[in-house]
């Protein structure tokens, strides 16, 4: 069980930038405990709980905020046009199948918007009474199954199927929150009756090997020795691995002996690491077996009885007990047996079963899977597969459920003096390092490292929040395997981290935490250039025809309260030249904001900052308008804008603002 930390955590406050941990708490997290409470008593389930996603749990229990909530909390009739526009984009962020078209209200809305493009126009044909539907359906859709079925109150919300009051969104989200607390309860309730068996991940979900020595990349991808960024900081792992045993032992009173490293990500340093902290057993997958033992395990309708069994490996001051996923097995009840009914996944999986027994007696099988994922994929949540599981097993006289710390006595134990490093995907690293965008994350998360050094750890929100952006999830979301709606944002929450850190230690944070990682460019839509600019740089609008051929970027629909238009061009000696207009004077705004300007082409880069007392060695004034000219070198330049505030203003949004040269044989002719 497992989500990164959407909470950022600045010297003011914290709040949440994705809902995600509250939408699976209310869901995935509560019904898979349910289920287990209410099963057979010889059911015997492990639970991995990552110490970042029960934290973050306990901060929406004390009511922390959250961006989107807060959202929903509000009623349409008060909202700003960016928040509605902020429900189109975002509260159809469901399964399709699964959640929103079971819905015929849900559904007409989702087909009513189309496309994520021109919100902006199509924002003005939905009525306050349709974007509460549009909130209310989102939450909903994310609601417990199990309570679906039990709660009256829920059934009645539900009944009324459309045209839904602020009252019944406050209402729904009432129950949610109750919801959400139970999920503490069950857990701490399993934990005390011994149906379930705990086990965690290192604080904040890092992939262990690259952050002990990223040349374990290069161990396990040879072909790529110039792809991968050089990092080496065991320490953080020894911490992090100290504040998750810390963490679970105060929440659950359990002293933790299984640690399954982030990812099924493991090489024989991690192993020596957990030695070391005391830690009996971990896990990873199947190929990594392969590999260690040079061994095929699979071939067409054969696996071999090496993979059933639990391993010893045998480091420099200890041993510690290894499992090996079933490939197969766990995947078929993470991306095949959503498309099967709940009694044809089980036969097919028993069968599986049934037909390892020609291998020999006494087999140990480990079924290890995401907590959270399959879910949503599943016809009403999976509850019915699950339930449908853990009964047939139980009757089968041929099978035992098992907790992990039991194969501590096992009798067919095999022996490992080297392990391959690898992960769970395709048994290397390539997912988390190698691309570009992946290797500017660990190049950014290395600079600070570096330039901050023990700083860090004199500040408890700082570390945390650097701890944060070690999680794996941002170099899964970098690149191009893993594409995703909320890349840019992936992107901006990465970075955020990272600036928190310096916030947090009362420090300036370097620029280049402004450059986004994610290679997006949105083309947006403004005036394009005419001709030259002639600008006279003191900053006031010296006369008309300065700007009249420039181009013109509206920032007014981006935010309202502080800038209003950037002017763009290119003058006759071919300097780049820009004005930008504020809601007030600029020379004002400047008492109270720093102002950054980061310029890019393909050839070079420049990133600016202007506040009330810094001095540039190059051409500008700020007075009534902000005005400057600079030599770039490049035919396209990418540009963004910021102004620091309570919440850093950027413009645009996502990406940059893409402005291109027009050329024709005697010059420039824009």
């Amino acid at each position: 069980m497992h989500q990164p930390s959407y909470l950022l955590l600045e010297p003011k406050g914290e709040y949440f930038f994705f809902p995600w941990v509250f939408t699976h708490g209310i869901r995935e997290y509560y019904d898979m405990g349910r289920i287990i409470l209410d099963a057979p008593e010889d059911v015997r389930v492990s639970f991995n709980f990552t110490p970042i996603l029960w934290f973050q749990i306990k901060k929406y229990l004390e009511n922390v905020e959250d961006k989107w909530l807060s959202i929903y909390k509000k009623d349409p009739s008060h909202m700003e046009e960016e928040e509605k526009i902020f429900i189109l984009r975002n509260f159809f962020s469901c399964n399709y199948e699964r959640q929103i078209f079971p819905h015929p209200r849900f559904k007409y809305l989702l087909s009513k918007r189309g496309s994520i493009f021109d919100l902006e126009k199509k924002v003005r044909y939905f009525s306050n009474s349709e974007l509460r539907d549009i909130m209310f359906y989102f939450i909903f859709t994310n609601v417990s199954e199990i309570k679906k079925e039990e709660d009256k109150v829920l059934k009645e919300l539900y009944e009324k199927k459309e045209n839904y009051s602020e009252e019944d969104k406050l209402e729904l989200l009432k129950i949610c929150f109750g919801i959400l607390k139970d999920v503490v309860e069950i857990y701490k309730k399993l934990i005390k009756e011994k149906k379930i068996e705990l086990l965690t991940t290192p604080f904040s979900h890092p992939i262990l090997p690259l952050i002990i020595k990223s040349s374990s990349f290069l161990e396990s991808s040879p072909h790529l020795r110039d792809k991968y960024v050089e990092f080496s900081y065991p320490q953080d792992i020894e911490l992090q691995l100290d504040m998750a045993i810390k963490f679970m032992k105060e929440e659950f009173g359990v002293e933790i002996k299984g640690i399954w490293p982030s990812e099924g990500g493991i090489s024989e340093e991690t192993l020596n690491i957990f030695i070391k902290k005391d830690i009996k057993f971990t896990f990873t997958d199947e190929g990594i077996l392969e590999k260690s033992l040079n061994l095929y395990l699979r071939g067409r309708d054969v696996v071999r009885e090496e993979l059933y069994r639990p391993y010893v490996y045998e480091g420099k001051e200890g041993n510690i007990m290894v499992f090996f996923r079933d490939r197969e097995l766990s995947d078929r009840i993470g991306f095949v047996y959503k498309n099967l009914s709940a009694e044809d996944a089980v036969r097919d999986f028993v069968s599986y079963l049934e037909n390892l027994r020609k291998l020999g007696s006494n087999l140990w099988v480990s079924i290890i899977l995401d907590g959270e994922n399959p879910w949503v994929y599943y016809e009403n949540g999976g509850i019915e597969f699950l339930k449908k599981f853990y009964e047939v097993l139980s009757k089968k006289d041929f099978v035992r459920f098992s907790f992990f710390e039991e194969a501590l006595s096992f009798e067919k134990k095999g022996t490992l003096r080297r392990i391959h490093p690898g992960s769970w995907i395709r048994s290397e690293f390539t997912t988390w390092m190698g691309d570009e965008e992946k290797n500017e994350g660990w190049i950014f998360l290395k600079k600070v490292r570096e330039e901050l050094g023990e700083k860090i750890f004199k500040n408890e929100r700082a570390l945390l929040s650097f701890l944060f952006a070690e999680g794996s999830d941002f170099f899964w979301w970098f690149g191009y395997d893993n594409p995703t709606f909320y890349a840019p944002e992936f992107d901006i929450l990465f970075r955020e981290h990272l600036k928190n850190v310096y916030r947090n230690l009362n420090k300036e944070y370097p620029l280049f935490l402004e450059k986004p990682i994610k290679k997006i460019t949105i083309k947006h839509l403004f005036k394009e250039p005419s001709g030259y600019v002639y600008p006279v740089i003191d900053g006031k609008i010296t006369d008309f025809y300065e700007w009249a051929n420039a181009g013109i970027i509206n920032l007014e629909r981006e935010d309202k309260k502080l800038l209003k238009f950037l002017y763009f061009g290119w003058d006759k000696e071919d300097n780049f030249c820009i004005r930008i207009d504020s809601e007030r004077n600029f020379k004002e705004l400047i008492e109270n904001h720093t102002v950054i300007l980061v310029i890019k082409t393909e050839e070079e880069e420049k990133i600016f900052k202007f506040n009330k007392g810094e001095k540039k060695d190059i051409e500008y004034k700020f007075d009534k308008i902000f005005e400057f000219k600079i030599k770039i070198k490049g035919e396209k330049i990418y540009m963004l804008l910021l102004v620091e505030d309570d919440k850093p203003l950027r413009y645009p949004e996502y990406g940059f603002y893409l402005i291109e040269k027009i050329k024709k044989e005697e010059g420039i002719i824009l």
